[in-house]
């Protein structure tokens, strides 16, 4: 049996499918080889739980949470999904700021760490201020890298996976934060993607339009758009 990863995004700033609603935020949700897994939790409880029903995504099932940073467009959900579904799973969060109080139970990511096999976070990256980790999931093809707001920089965050990960970046979806409003950002993008043989790229949330129409022009190929129910599947 073909051991598989599949990715459904729960909540993000558009729809891919009839029946479910946009939100300005962020949650994706995985099975990897049967390990079911949310990525960040958006906003809205109501939100999250309607999208999931109307998606057939059962979030019993859900066996570790991996929460980006700590912004309510990704992270504001937590303790309602973690009050009514996730009293056995997993809680893994970056640092909170000075003075704050990491909830009971949650498990403070330090540095980079696998979670389960296969699946890695970059551990904590931060800048100005902001903490913000990613996800890091190994493929038959390459490493399918999930961010969240890519605070830290989104080729940054690319590299570090590549590390973690051990292979070339296969895919990468999420909030790009408005990454190649400079041109040189651009190239370098380019440059990466083509060194690493990317085949999936998927703005997301606060990615913006710069990436997206410099992708739309040169490679067209690599570009999957987001929206609430976009599903992707990849063989691990």
């Amino acid at each position: 049996m073909t051991r598989k990863l599949k990715l459904c995004i729960l909540i993000d700033n558009s729809v891919a499918h009839l029946g479910v609603r946009s939100s300005w935020g962020l949650s994706i949700v995985g099975t990897y080889s049967g390990v079911q897994f949310l990525f960040d939790v958006g906003p809205s409880f109501s939100i999250l739980r309607h999208n999931a029903e109307v998606l057939g995504v059962d979030l019993e099932r859900i066996e570790f949470v991996v929460i980006s940073h700590w912004h309510g467009d990704h992270s504001g959900a937590l303790s309602d999904f973690v009050r009514e579904y996730c009293r056995s799973c997993r809680i893994y969060v970056p640092p909170l700021t000075r003075g704050s109080i990491i909830p009971e139970g949650y498990i403070q990511v330090r540095e980079a760490m696998e979670i389960v096999p296969g699946v890695y976070t970059t551990g904590p990256i931060s800048v100005a201020g902001i903490t913000e980790q990613s996800l890091v999931l190994r493929t038959a093809h390459g490493a399918c890298v999930l961010t969240g707001c890519s605070h830290p920089g989104l080729l940054k965050i690319l590299e570090v996976a590549r590390r973690v990960s051990g292979q070339n970046v296969h895919a990468v979806i999420g909030g790009f934060h408005g990454f190649g409003f400079r041109g040189a950002e651009r190239e370098e993008f380019l440059r990466f993607i083509e060194e690493n043989d990317t085949r999936v790229v998927c703005p997301c949330h606060c990615s913006g339009e710069y990436l997206l129409r410099f992708l739309e022009k040169v490679r067209p190929d690599v570009l999957i758009s987001g929206g609430v129910g976009r599903i992707m599947e990849f063989t691990i």
